[in-house]
């Protein structure tokens, strides 16, 4: 009876020791949270009679200024939670270069004209680069944190599109006028590297740096004053483009060993956004209509564009992801998407 007894008690033990080994197998599944991706985009809309800045949040727009003056936004630059936007708003009577902060505009100039083209922040200080106009003079500024660091007083004739902070030094980029035409440069920390020699008129338009290595485009006039959409790295220069119809390129992004280029490319006498991976082209339009591409950002595996296409009536600002298009605006006013900025967290 005891031997019985001692077996029954053996299989219940078995038994519960094996359901609760099971019981301890079931894990509750956990809940992987996707990224949270912000596309952002600046440039302007016009209602009819004024030119009014904009950014879209995810195709949400939101107007930077009351519209009573003429205001456009160029390029801004997403920092934690704070969004920078610049461009050119007015005093009343003249166009004066503006910061936007999370929608809350400064003015880089009280009376004098000026205009801001690109912003970049780097360890919580806030780059921008444009220029003053004092009557028919222009000199190229580099605001940081909105006073300017007198890198290029007194020297005349340089127009900035593009700034690239690394660490210490400012990489900022454009061209500067020879007497004859422009002479496309990079300066790091005010000092000048020529990339084209001078005989044709050539500009940067945007700089990215990837560790030693120093990206620009922009566009160079061949000797039938044809534009060639162009990309330098560390200074040597490669042709985009043939030069047989005039071409661009306005924006660079570089991840590992890729180089993403936006810009655009004229076809038969059409202009078609472009983006040229590793130099080859791809349009992000079929060439029915004018389009042009402004800005790229690299976010992973996903590829952003701005522009803006001409469908007719009117100018309708654009994003593109991989080659998938989102309007922004409806077609009713010209609009523009001059910048695009993509966020994940």
């Amino acid at each position: 009876m005891k031997t019985i007894v001692k077996v029954l008690c053996l299989l219940l033990l078995m038994c519960f020791t094996y359901a609760c080994s099971k019981d301890d197998d079931k894990t509750e599944p956990v809940a992987v949270e996707e990224p949270v991706t912000d596309v952002f985009a600046v440039g302007y809309e016009s209602d009819g009679t004024k030119d009014i800045a904009k950014m879209w949040k995810n195709g949400v727009a939101t107007s930077l200024t009351d519209g009573e003056n003429r205001t456009t936004a160029n390029s801004l630059f997403v920092s934690g939670n704070d969004v920078y936007v610049v461009g050119s708003g007015t005093n009343g009577v003249e166009d004066i270069g503006m910061v936007w902060k999370n929608g809350v505009p400064i003015k880089l100039t009280q009376r004098l004209r000026s205009y801001a083209n690109s912003v970049f922040v780097s360890e919580s200080n806030v780059f921008v680069i444009g220029n003053i106009y004092n009557g028919a003079t222009s000199t190229a500024v580099v605001w940081k944190n909105e006073e300017s660091m007198n890198l290029f007083d007194g020297i005349e004739g340089i127009d900035l599109y593009s700034i690239f902070v690394v660490q210490n030094d400012i990489y900022v980029a454009g061209a500067q006028y020879n007497g004859h035409v422009n002479v496309a440069k990079i300066w790091k920390n005010g000092v000048p590297t020529n990339l084209t020699d001078g005989t044709t008129h050539a500009v940067v338009n945007s700089i990215f740096i990837q560790g030693t290595d120093v990206y620009a485009v922009g566009y160079e006039n061949n000797e039938n004053d044809i534009s060639i959409a162009k990309i330098w790295k560390n200074g040597k220069g490669t042709s985009l483009t043939k030069g047989i119809d005039y071409a661009t390129a306005n924006s660079v992004y570089a991840v590992g060993s890729d180089v993403y280029v936006a810009g655009t490319d004229y076809s038969n006498g059409k202009s078609m956004a472009t983006i040229w991976k590793n130099n080859s082209p791809l349009k992000l339009t079929n060439g029915v209509y004018p389009s042009y591409a402004t800005s790229i950002f690299v976010q992973g595996t996903d590829v952003y564009v701005s522009g803006y296409v001409y469908t007719g009536p009117s100018y309708v600002a654009k994003t593109w992801k991989n080659g998938e298009v989102t309007n922004l605006t409806d077609g009713t006013y010209k609009a523009y998407a001059n910048a695009v900025f993509v966020t994940s967290q």
